[in-house]
């Protein structure tokens, strides 16, 4: 596996991503609506259900090809977002997916690296995480501009960037899907997710993980209903009025 160019390309798709969850956060905040703010905020905390479930099937599919269309499909689906009606809570449940496709490439690429780079291992996933941070950070900073420019404008160049850094990613995960990969027949589906959960040590931080994940997840959307219903002090003294929010 080419390190230099796949760290190039991670670099320039989590600047994409980064535009378009940036425009998106700003979008869903326009709308005013408490719940679905706390909500979106929340949203990445609920990815772990889904995570458990689809991973096996990221084996199934062979890690380079997995995250490949991982990668694909998380690029394409940020175009739809210029055609989507302006409401908080389609916009909040459409980028769900998105959250889920970004969270499942992340366990291909921890998959990929502990089986292609093992004696390299610390080095070269220092420089992945650390390509991640820097097209996260310059796309957070960038989206908010762009969308003042034009509102559509990161969106469309949060696809043309994804898109350009599957097309670089490409050669440099397949150059060596023939060579010595070495991995073991991949088991079905329901299988692999019998002996995750028959795994008895597992199953007790499993649950916990779960019910900690949603906690959190539910709390922080709940923020938002707080906000609008707790009074605030009014001008004149004595006297509540209901927390402007609009």
């Amino acid at each position: 596996m080419r390190h230099s160019a796949s760290v190039l390309a991670e670099a320039l798709s989590d600047l994409g991503a980064s535009l378009g969850f940036s425009a998106l956060a700003l979008e869903v905040a326009r709308t005013g609506e408490a719940f679905w703010v706390g909500f979106f905020a929340a949203l990445g905390y609920l990815t772990l259900g889904p995570l458990l479930f689809l991973s096996p099937w990221v084996e199934r599919q062979g890690l380079a090809r997995a995250l490949l269309k991982l990668r694909l499909a998380r690029g394409l689906l940020f175009l739809p977002l210029l055609f989507l009606p302006r409401e908080a809570a389609l916009l909040v449940l459409y980028s769900y997916p998105l959250m889920v496709l970004t969270d499942l490439a992340i366990v291909a690429w921890e998959g990929l690296l502990v089986r292609r780079d093992r004696g390299r291992l610390a080095e070269r996933s220092g420089k992945l995480y650390a390509a991640w941070e820097v097209g996260d950070l310059v796309g957070m900073a960038l989206g908010p501009i762009l969308f003042v420019l034009h509102p559509a404008l990161p969106y469309l160049l949060s696809t043309g960037i994804l898109l350009l850094a599957w097309t670089l990613l490409r050669p440099a995960l397949l150059g060596e899907e023939e060579r010595k990969e070495a991995e073991a027949k991949p088991e079905g589906l329901g299988r692999a997710l019998r002996r995750l959960l028959a795994c008895t040590p597992l199953r007790p931080y499993l649950l916990i993980s779960l019910f900690f994940t949603l906690a959190h997840a539910l709390a922080t959307a709940l923020l938002g209903l707080l906000y609008e219903v707790l009074p605030l002090p009014s001008s004149k003294q004595g006297e509540l009025k209901p927390r402007p929010f609009r």
